[in-house]
């Protein structure tokens, strides 16, 4: 019997669960620590992502009720305050472009926009814009209406690009480029 008592006892501590949750816990919260920071780093690439999709929503939408605007006359007004609309979208500085109907254009460059350039006359001629790429590709003028090699109808078109800078912890979820950009683009139809 002398034998079994300390076998006994050595199965009794075996039992003994005291402290067995802090040994999980510190087994457990790095797996835990590294799924919420990776939670974290993709909610802010999709924050990022959405609040430039409701920036461009928002001066498409505007381009579509600024229709009669699309022309060489009042095209570079519309432009410029579609680039108001996009720089007063957020608190980091945004980059992008607005160019109407392949005439009056618009450049933002760290929340600074400016108006290179551009023949204004073009605005008011109907296209078949293609995208290139990451570019819009105007071609030549078309009759207003008729039909498009690619599909569709010629008409006045607006071209919005948005792009802001964001670094992730992690990795980019496929919706940042090589740059560490966020870019969202939307060409509208006006007619």
């Amino acid at each position: 019997m002398t034998k079994l008592r300390p076998l006994s006892a050595l199965l009794a501590r075996l039992a003994n669960r005291d402290g067995a949750a802090a040994v999980e816990f510190a087994i457990l919260a790095p797996i835990l620590a590294l799924v919420l920071a990776g939670a974290v780093d993709f909610g802010g690439v999709v924050f990022v992502k959405f609040g430039l999709d409701n920036t461009v929503s928002s001066a498409s939408n505007y381009a579509i009720n600024g229709r009669a605007s699309v022309n060489g006359t009042a095209g570079g007004t519309l432009a410029n305050t579609m680039g108001a609309i996009l720089t007063n979208s957020g608190t980091s500085p945004i980059n992008g472009s607005i160019i109407v109907n392949n005439g009056p254009r618009v450049t933002i460059t760290n929340g600074a926009t400016s108006a290179p350039a551009a023949t204004a006359a073009n605005a008011n001629s109907c296209y078949c814009p293609t995208l290139l790429g990451t570019a819009v590709a105007w071609g030549t003028s078309a009759t207003c209406g008729s039909a498009c090699a690619t599909g569709g109808k010629a008409g006045k078109f607006v071209a919005i690009e948005a792009s802001r800078q964001y670094t992730p912890l992690f990795s980019d979820y496929g919706f940042i480029d090589d740059n560490k950009t966020v870019t969202v683009r939307a060409v509208v139809q006006t007619e």
